[in-house]
């Protein structure tokens, strides 16, 4: 009665303890039909440096999580690597000319600093807040992922950090060339599905990206 149930588990966007999660990849991947990699809150711990805004899902950092699965002798096919539709508002306590916004300390797990400091929002609302505030569009050339800065009505200075289209393909380059069954997304109402021109035009863009 059960051979029609597919049985998929969620894991660390690497399998080198994120989070206290030691857990036996191996095992659970024997007994699982498929893995999905959530590759996102990569900053849940921040141990090196000060406590800064950074991209929630970096492509090394990614590219580093896939590589500890298949160490395993996961097999690619096996495996699903899933990207983030949404991203992280950072409050500035500071704010460098180079573009680094300095975060409050909130601990986790032992570690002073995480992406705990930020709000998470869906990609419809990150879209909609780089139209209205004006910000300037940056491109992170080391993770490949894009951010922004910009004030909200009280004057406070925050930093988004996310995902696009354009980081996004990366990634999904990423997992075709390391050999993983496909992709997913964190999630996929994360986008406006509303029926304005605007909102057509990003869910097409969106949903045609996927490989």
């Amino acid at each position: 009665m059960f051979q029609q149930m597919q049985v998929s588990f969620d894991v660390a966007w690497s399998a080198s303890g994120i989070d206290g999660r030691y857990y036996d990849y191996k095992s659970i991947a024997n007994y699982s039909d498929l893995i999905f990699i959530m590759a996102y809150d990569e900053q849940s711990q921040i141990i090196d440096g000060p406590c800064t805004a950074r991209p929630n899902s970096g492509i090394y950092m990614t590219g580093h999580g896939i590589l500890t699965y298949l160490d395993l002798d996961i097999p690619g096919e096996k495996m699903i690597l899933g990207v983030p539709w949404y991203g992280y508002n950072y409050p500035c306590l500071s704010l460098d000319t180079n573009g680094t916004c300095h975060i409050k300390e909130v601990p986790f797990r032992g570690v002073n600093c995480s992406d705990a400091a930020g709000k998470q929002h869906p990609f419809s609302y990150i879209v909609k807040t780089l139209e209205l505030s004006k910000a300037t569009y940056h491109w992170d050339k080391i993770t490949l992922t894009p951010w922004y800065n910009f004030k909200d009505s009280d004057g406070q200075q925050h930093q988004m950090q996310y995902d696009d289209e354009r980081s996004l393909v990366y990634k999904y380059m990423l997992a075709t060339s390391s050999g993983l069954r496909g992709v997913g997304m964190w999630t996929a109402n994360f986008l406006d599905y509303s029926d304005t021109a605007e909102a057509i035009s990003q869910q097409q863009l969106m949903w045609s990206l996927l490989p």
